[in-house]
């Protein structure tokens, strides 16, 4: 294993060449592991000082010599839980301060094959309680389970399900789109569609929640602009109220 996979867990690189230095050797003096894991001996000390402190590594006293050794490595997820508690009992302070900060409307870009994830997610975390999202697809899903965003919509479709989400989507009305449709079949009441003859197929989308907007460019560099808006959600919102009212 390479040394520098503990680095994920925090420790430093001359910390984590120190680690598994020892955990080759079993136990081992300062000056040993500073030969072992390359590291300069007047270094080591502080090295093994901070190990010890984070509890990866302990040590009994041979005479008047230290002989170092690794604790349990479970001791690392130990870590990794406290470091989760620790965010967990700031976030909700950071998370008020941020938002306190923001106001007005917001317009950004979402890139990346993580773009559309990260809409999902945004919404769900804004509907949890129950609502509503519109979705104007004329592109009839025919690129959303593909790369780069690959998306596994019935994953999706379940959360909705569970947080009392209805999701509306307008889908021009070809035998493809019927069919497309038809695989989502199990969550009629949450996923509801309405097709249209005059809705011509285009790479563009969009969804409306709450005051979100999400618009999906489907073409290369393909990305996601995102705005935040009541007012915008409202008109695109009333857009698609009229659509299903007079028809695409």
């Amino acid at each position: 294993m390479n040394a520098s996979a503990l680095e994920e867990f925090g420790l430093t690189k001359n910390e984590s060449k120190v680690y598994f230095a020892l955990l080759r050797l079993g136990s081992a003096n300062s000056a040993t592991l500073a030969q072992e894991a390359g590291v300069h001996r007047i270094n080591v000390y502080d090295v093994l000082n901070s190990l010890v402190a984070k509890g990866v590594v302990s040590y009994m006293l041979e005479g008047k010599v230290r002989m170092f050794r690794c604790e349990n490595p479970q001791r690392f997820r130990q870590i990794l839980e406290e470091k989760t508690a620790a965010i967990d009992s700031i976030l909700p302070l950071l998370l008020k301060e941020f938002e306190g900060k923001r106001s007005g409307d917001e317009v950004t870009l979402l890139r990346g094959p993580n773009a559309k994830k990260a809409q999902f997610e945004e919404i769900i975390g804004r509907l949890k309680n129950g609502g509503k999202i519109y979705v104007y697809m004329p592109s009839a899903y025919s690129f959303i389970e593909r790369r780069p965003f690959a998306m596994n919509l019935e994953k999706w479709y379940a959360q909705y399900k569970k947080h009392g989400i209805k999701a509306f989507i307008m889908l021009p009305d070809t035998k493809q789109a019927r069919l497309r449709a038809s695989k989502y079949k199990k969550f009629r009441g949450t996923v509801n569609y309405s097709f249209f003859n005059g809705l011509k197929f285009s790479p563009v989308t969009w969804n409306v929640a709450a005051d979100l907007v999400f618009i999906t460019i489907f073409t290369d560099p393909y990305f996601i602009i995102r705005i935040k808006s009541r007012e915008i959600a409202e008109s695109f919102k009333n857009n698609f109220e009229m659509l299903l009212k007079f028809g695409a």
